[in-house]
């Protein structure tokens, strides 16, 4: 018995490298900062730039597979052809990613609703529709494509987007790596919507969606769940709190999907490593390993426990469920957590999420915690000034309040509840003694064990 429960455990043990998951990774890259017929930008070309590097340094993407356009090479016809080239290149085993610096424009049309134009360097805005690329067309021309996964970076403001507002799977969800790998995706990410403006400054040398995908992908700081690879979901929610706050609310990226599909593009780390070759790697679910030491009957000697990380006693290491978990009945399971560290403005996400199904009824109507690590100088914005929150602070405490009764749904996607302004921040940022409250102060959550952020 020791023997074969040997082998299931090493052959579950395998690791999914970014080879498992792509075949080829192709990219189209434009930027545009002097334009023929419009105002010109600044940044557009080193933003694109920019993104190139990227790419090939930290995620394996070929010189020879990017195709780079940039001011006079970035006209209506080459763009439509390049398009059209590396979507009929790319594979079934594929991904793209495609990113456009540059104007943006949304013209109303006769009878109702609004049509978007990504404007080449020879497009006239007074002939959008002859001189630039149509929004639909992003779309049309990713439905005609073979890749498996397509992902739009548009560093541009505007409206008329024909794709739907959904969101993709739970990363709780069962064999969730398996899954969104294997599916297709069709999803697009663009700078701020119609009447928007994007935002460049000399202090960052990029427009500041741009600067958030280098924080993001680069520094890392858009893997939201911390584990080892960052979704175009993810990116997506991180773009759109950190250039809302660096544009001081002047844009807000928009983040949507062509189809139905629930794949995501995936974003692999090089430092999550399981085994001595230099492939990045991240683990399978451990839910495939207790799947199948379930079918066996001896095993006593493997590590039994809780097995569900929602629970509040889970234990990580425990590969047999002995029936013991234990779940919160106040409000919801809330769970709090430290992420998206800005180290330039000493800034910091405190986010929630229910932790497991719960009573929608149930929502949060307060909150109370201590910052140790850092001097807090100021607690704002999140969903808690959004929905109209009294938010005070200290040297060390945050109280956030409703004056009005009102109350913050929970569910289960992270979300921000306020960012954290801090000073002489140490190696190790925790929140401390959290209480939630839902209305009246009724349904108190105590949490006791500390969220703890390690700064880097």
């Amino acid at each position: 018995m020791k023997k074969l429960i040997s082998i299931i455990i090493v052959g579950c043990a395998l690791a999914v490298t970014t080879d498992d998951i792509y075949d080829n990774s192709y990219a189209l890259i434009i930027g545009i900062d002097k334009y023929e017929n419009v105002s010109n930008l600044d940044y557009a070309v080193d933003d694109a730039k920019s993104i190139k590097s990227l790419l090939i340094e930290q995620f394996k993407f070929s010189p020879d597979n990017i195709t780079l356009l940039i001011n006079e090479k970035a006209t209506y016809t080459k763009i439509k052809k390049s398009l059209s080239y590396v979507t009929r290149k790319a594979s079934e085993n594929d991904r793209i990613l495609i990113f456009f610096a540059g104007h943006g424009e949304t013209i109303d049309l006769p009878e109702s609703g609004e049509m978007g134009f990504l404007i080449p360097v020879d497009g006239e805005k007074d002939d959008l529709y002859a001189t630039s690329l149509e929004m639909d067309d992003l779309r049309k021309v990713s439905s005609l494509s073979q890749a498996k996964h397509i992902l739009y970076l548009v560093d541009a403001c505007y409206g008329g987007l024909a794709a739907t507002n959904t969101r993709g799977l739970e990363a709780s969800t069962p064999g969730f790596i398996d899954k969104i790998t294997r599916d297709k995706s069709r999803q697009i990410i663009t700078a701020g919507g119609r009447g928007e403006k994007v935002i460049e400054k000399a202090e960052w040398g990029h427009s500041a969606f741009t600067l958030n995908i280098l924080r993001g992908l680069k520094d890392w700081m858009a893997d939201i769940n911390t584990d080892g690879i960052i979704t175009a979901e993810e990116l997506g929610l991180f773009l759109k709190n950190r250039v809302t706050k660096d544009s001081e609310n002047l844009q807000t990226p928009q983040v949507r999907r062509f189809t139905s599909h629930e794949g995501e593009f995936v974003f692999f780390g090089k430092d999550v490593k399981l085994s001595d070759n230099n492939n990045d790697m991240v683990n399978v679910d451990k839910k495939v390993i207790r799947d199948l030491l379930s079918q066996i009957d001896n095993i006593d000697e493997i590590i039994s426990g809780c097995t569900d990380s929602k629970a509040e006693n889970y234990d990580p290491d425990a590969l047999k469920d002995d029936k013991s978990c234990v779940y919160s009945d106040l409000p919801g399971g809330i769970d709090l957590l430290l992420n998206n560290y800005l180290p330039d403005s000493q800034e910091i996400d405190v986010l929630f999420k229910n932790m497991f199904e719960s009573d929608p009824s149930n929502g949060l109507a307060g909150f109370q915690f201590n910052v140790t690590g850092a001097t807090l100088l100021d607690a704002f914005g999140g969903v808690a000034e959004g929905y109209g929150f009294m938010i005070s602070s200290s040297a060390s405490l945050v109280i956030g309040f409703s004056l009005e009764a009102a109350m913050i749904p929970v569910n289960n996607d992270s979300d921000i509840l306020v960012t954290l302004s801090l000073l002489d921040v140490s190696k190790e940022i925790c929140l401390t003694e959290v209480i939630l409250a839902g209305l009246g102060g009724a349904n108190i959550q105590t949490i006791e064990a500390n969220s703890c952020l390690n700064i880097k």
